[in-house]
């Protein structure tokens, strides 16, 4: 059974992710796993109206997913991202990682770091264009 994991920073961009990571697991049968990787010193303050909006987003989509029945985990890191993804993805095994474009994550710099210390595949999420 493939599992794939969505990864994520609290902005709203990051939710692409969890929300292709659901869609993808239907299809496939697959495990899925949410992780808010968090900061312990951010680099720019979230308002915490944001980040309840961020989180009821995140609890919807859990919902959501559970009830089509997506076995689903959801899981909170604080620390450096990379090494908090590299540990995560060894621990539980995980065969694909989705990471949203234009998230703090889905930064190419940070993908590029990660695509050599992973031997999982990762796909990054991007936003489709408004016509």
């Amino acid at each position: 059974m493939e599992r794939i994991l969505a990864a994520m920073t609290p902005d709203n961009s990051s939710i692409r992710a969890c929300i292709h990571a659901l869609n993808l697991a239907k299809r496939i049968n697959a495990h899925v796993f949410f992780l808010v990787l968090t900061d312990s010193v951010l680099k720019a303050p979230v308002s915490q109206h944001s980040g309840e909006n961020f989180m009821n987003r995140i609890e919807t989509l859990i919902e959501q997913g559970r009830a089509d029945g997506v076995p689903l985990e959801y899981y909170r890191a604080d620390g450096d991202h990379a090494s908090q993804l590299v540990d995560f993805v060894k621990q539980n095994k995980i065969t694909l990682l989705v990471i949203a474009a234009g998230s703090d994550a889905g930064d190419e710099e940070f993908i590029r770091k990660l695509h050599h210390r992973l031997d999982c595949r990762i796909e990054v999420v991007q936003m489709k264009p408004l016509i």
